[in-house]
C-alpha cells in the first residue's frame, strides 16, 4: 500500500488555453498484490480541482484497477487495466476506459499503451509510445502504465 499527494501548479499560459490557471490537488491511495504469475494493482484518488473563470469543475473520485503479467519471453510485460472517474463538468457524464500495454525490460526499454473509451466523456481511442534508457529497473503496476 502507498499514499500520495499530487499538486498541479498553474504555470501554463491560460490565455493560450494551455491550462486553467488554478491549483489542483489529488490525494491517492494505491496498492499491489503479487500472485504466482501476475501482479494486480489498484489506485483510488480524490481530485480537488480549481475552478477557472470560464467553467465550474467538480471535485471527483477516480479509480484504476488492473493486472500485469510476469516477464514473457524473458523481456516483455503485458498490462491490462480499467480506469474511470466521476463527472468533472456537469452534463458530460462519468469517464470510463480500458487499456492494454506492452513494455520491455532492460537498459533500453520501450512501452506501447492503448486505451479505448467506454463512456461518452472518455476519449474514443488513444495510443502512447515511450522509450527510456538507463539502469533504473522498470516500475510495476500503476507506475508501469504511466508515460
Amino acid at each position: 500500500m502507498d499514499t500520495g499527494l499530487e499538486v498541479k501548479t498553474p504555470l501554463a499560459d491560460e490565455t493560450q488555453l494551455l491550462g486553467t490557471g488554478e491549483w489542483d490537488y489529488r490525494f491517492v491511495v494505491s496498492g499491489e498484490y503479487r500472485f504466482w504469475t501476475a501482479l494486480t494493482f489498484a489506485t483510488v484518488g480524490w481530485n480537488q480541482l480549481g475552478d477557472p473563470e470560464w467553467v465550474v469543475l467538480n471535485d471527483a473520485l477516480d479509480l484504476l484497477i488492473g493486472a500485469e503479467s510476469n516477464q514473457l519471453w524473458d523481456r516483455i510485460i503485458v498490462t491490462g487495466w480499467f480506469e474511470g472517474n466521476q463527472e468533472v463538468i456537469d452534463g458530460l457524464g462519468n469517464r470510463a476506459a480500458v487499456g492494454i500495454g506492452f513494455r520491455s525490460t532492460g537498459r533500453f526499454r520501450w512501452r506501447v499503451l492503448a486505451t479505448a473509451g467506454l463512456s461518452g466523456a472518455a476519449e474514443d481511442f488513444s495510443v502512447g509510445f515511450g522509450v527510456s534508457m538507463g539502469i533504473e529497473p522498470p516500475k510495476t503496476g500503476v507506475g508501469g502504465i504511466g508515460l
